[in-house]
Parts: structure tokens; sequence; C-alpha cells
């Protein structure tokens, strides 16, 4: 519509000539406020632009595009109730015949769905906002297997986001209520309580991994305010003694608290005290000097943990023995998710503003290579048998399956709700898992 007004105030203004234009232009702006911005024509012929057509319709065609973009915007807004019972209700007849419904949230209940392994013919998937462990049969020859888990907890109302599976011992570990870790064992058909083994301090939003059979880790990640960025180390099998690991910047003076660092315009960077809630000019979430992670990647070779922050700049490397971090690589805005190629012994990050994957050499900090791929890029997973990367798009909701090393599309599929969150594979099915605000889905990603 608003390009609709631009070209006839465009024709009106060309007929009457410039001069006539402004008049008109001051006239409707003395009578509605904001009209240039409704009349792009009158805009430009104010910056005696119709004597350049290719500015004039530059100028017409941002003008339409904000106005399109903000009414869009409002109406979502204005009935925001509908959209959102629209997103719940994400249309299986998207789908592609490679695609199937897995798990999907009862009315009401959204970002649910969020940490997935696959383990045998077994998908265990983490239901964050309900609180539950659930255990689903792939070939469908069972009913899922629920595991009811204590309500969320803590001020920020944390809850579990993740698990993380033993495939050889069978043994499952999760963080429950903020103060337990929680053995189970899933045995084809119903869950089992081991055992619940209490944490040296309450514990929030966490995602948890595993150095191979020595140890098991919980990374806190995603928690507002002045919380301590930390690590719980268990040994296996016994999970004890556990590591309280509080991780701070190498730079950062013990005993000097919580700091934030500020960089003045065209000065170096100083840590200054935060005292309690206080917060100072600059980022409030680098206290201890590192910010809250958002991701998280351990490598084993490296014997050291990836953070990533949410939407930051930077990677940091952190060394459990120690609790120190340092500033590592520098990216463009982050959000996607970060894995280890075993097969590659590389870090593979994805970057949903930059259409691609950085394939990282760990050891040196290099860049070895980018794997162009799909706008949105967020979800991540690699097939090391087979030499596969998948991903998932909060943009697209498709799921893409390339050659790790040439970035070669194998496969595409969608469309999946696209508010994705996390995916696993099995290399022996060909089949993969990826979790999203509403929905579970299974899917085919190679023939077996």
């Amino acid at each position: 519509m608003a390009l609709v007004l631009g070209l006839i105030s465009r024709r009106r203004a060309a007929a009457r000539g410039t001069s006539r234009a402004r008049a008109g232009q001051r006239a409707a702006g003395g009578r509605v406020p904001g009209s240039s911005l409704l009349f792009p024509g009158l805009v430009a012929a104010a910056l005696g632009s119709l004597r350049r057509p290719l500015l004039h319709r530059g100028l017409m065609a941002l003008a339409g595009g904000l106005l399109g973009f903000l009414a869009l915007w409002t109406d979502c807004l204005a009935h925001y109730d509908a959209v959102r019972a629209g997103m719940e209700r994400w249309p299986d007849r998207l789908l592609d015949s490679r695609i199937r419904v897995l798990a999907h949230s009862q009315p009401g209940v959204r970002a649910d769905w969020h940490g997935v392994e696959i383990v045998g013919s077994t998908a265990i998937v983490v239901a964050e906002t309900t609180t539950r462990l659930i255990a689903y049969d792939l070939d469908g020859k069972n009913e899922p297997a629920v595991f009811d888990l204590a309500d969320r907890w803590g001020p920020d109302s944390s809850a579990p986001l993740d698990s993380e599976t033993d495939p050889v011992s069978g043994l499952t570990w999760v963080i429950e209520g903020g103060h337990s870790l929680l053995e189970l064992r899933f045995d084809g058909r119903g869950w089992r309580r081991l055992r619940a083994v209490q944490l040296p301090s309450e514990f929030s939003y966490a995602y948890l991994t595993r150095d191979g059979d020595r140890s098991l880790m919980a990374v806190a990640v995603q928690t507002a305010g002045p919380t301590p960025r930390k690590v719980l180390m268990a040994k296996l099998p016994e999970l004890h003694p556990i590591r309280d690991i509080v991780l701070s910047a190498a730079d950062y003076q013990p005993g000097a608290g919580p700091v934030a660092h500020v960089a003045p315009p065209g000065g170096p960077s100083a840590a200054v005290p935060l005292d309690g809630q206080q917060l100072v000019d600059g980022d409030p979430n680098l206290l201890w000097g590192l910010p809250m992670p958002r991701e998280m990647a351990w490598i084993p070779t490296l014997q050291r943990l990836v953070l990533s922050p949410d939407f930051g700049s930077q990677l940091w490397l952190a060394d459990l023995g120690s609790g120190k971090a340092v500033p590592w690589i520098s990216t463009p805005t982050l959000d996607g998710k970060m894995r280890w190629s075993a097969a590659l012994d590389r870090l593979v990050v994805a970057l949903p503003n930059r259409l691609e994957l950085w394939v990282i050499d760990p050891h040196t900090g290099a860049l070895d290579w980018r794997i162009p791929t799909q706008p949105g890029v967020r979800s991540l997973a690699i097939d090391d048998e087979n030499g596969l990367v998948v991903t998932a798009s909060v943009l697209t909701g498709q799921i893409w399956v390339q050659d790790i090393r040439t970035g070669e599309l194998h496969r595409r599929m969608g469309t999946v709700m696209p508010m994705v969150r996390e995916l696993a594979l099995s290399p022996e099915r060909g089949e993969g898992v990826l979790s999203t605000w509403v929905a579970t889905y299974a899917f085919r990603y190679r023939d077996p």
C-alpha cells in the first residue's frame, strides 16, 4: 500500500514540478504528522531526487518495505494469541515424507522439547517446560516411557535442558530440581531410578557432556543476573567427588568480586567491580570477566571447554583444572550450536547470520574451511562415520544434509516448525531426531 501511495505521489509531483511537490509536502506535513513517510514521492521531491530516478525508486522501495514490516509486526502483536496458537498447531501437511512427528506439545505449552539423544533404537528427549524425561521407540513397537522429574526451581524458574547417556553402560544422567544429579536406566520399556547424588551447590540451566568414560560435566548456561559461570565435574562411574568449578577470565583478580569489563571510547578495557545486583555502563553480562555461555563444546584432544556467549562475538576457551578462561576466536554474532568432530578433530560452529558453518582447528585456533549452508542455521549434528553434517534453520524450517568437507548438498527436507533446538543422529540407522518449541521430529537423513 505504501508503494502504491508512493507511486501516486511521484506522478503528481512529477506533473506539477518540484516546487509544487515541495509545497504539497509542507502542506501535507502541516496537516498529517509523519505524512512524508507515507508519501515517499514527496520526500524524493524535497531531496531533489526527481531528477535522479534510481534514487527516487530506492527511497520508495525502502519506505514501502519499512512500512510493510511495521504493519506486519503490528498485526502480529495485535493478534498474538492467534499467531501463537497457529505456531503451536504447525501443520503436518508441510512435512517432507521423510519426516514424521515423534511428539507434539499439548495446547498452550511451548518451549517444551529440548535435549535429544539417540541410543540404539531409542530417542531420549528432555521436556523442559513440563520437566519430563521421555524415551521414544523409533521403531514404533512400544509406547513412550515417561519419567516425571521435579518441578522447575529457583528465581529463574530453571528446568532441565539436557541429559547425557552412556550407550555402553545404558546409564542416563540428568539434573533434577537444581540440587541433585539423577542416575537412571532405560530397560527398553520403562525407566528405573538408580540413585540421586546431592550437588555441592544449586545449579540452574545446564548442558551435560562427558569426557569419555572418565567424567561427567554439567555446564551452566543461559542464566540471568550475577550468577557464577559454573561447571560441575563428577568422576565416573562413582559420581563422586563432584568438583564445583567457578569459571573466570584469566585476567580476573580473585577476591575483587564480580566485575564487568568496560571499554570507554578510544580507551582500553577496564575491570569495574559490581556491587551485588548493581550494574555499570558497558556489558552487565561480563561478570567474573566472562560472559554467560549459551552453548558449549568439550574438546577431548585439547582437554578444554569451548564456551559461546549469547549473541557474542568471541569464543572462549576454559581450562577446568584452573577454572580460567581466555578469549579464543573472534567470530560474527553467535547463536548457533557447536559440535566437535572426532574423525576430523575439528570444532564445527553454526553461524546463523552468515549462512555458513565454520570448521576450526582447536589446536591452532585457525579457521580451516567454511561450509556454505542455509540462512538462520542453528541446530547442528555430525555423522563422523559417513562424513556428513546435518543442520536445521530457525528461518527456513528446513533440514539440510551436507558433505562436511565439500559442503555438497545431499538432501534437503522441510518444513518443520522453525523454532528448532537440538539435533541428534544415529549413523547406524541413518535417522535423526530434531526438537523444536512445540514438536519433536524423527527424519531419515540418509539411506541405511
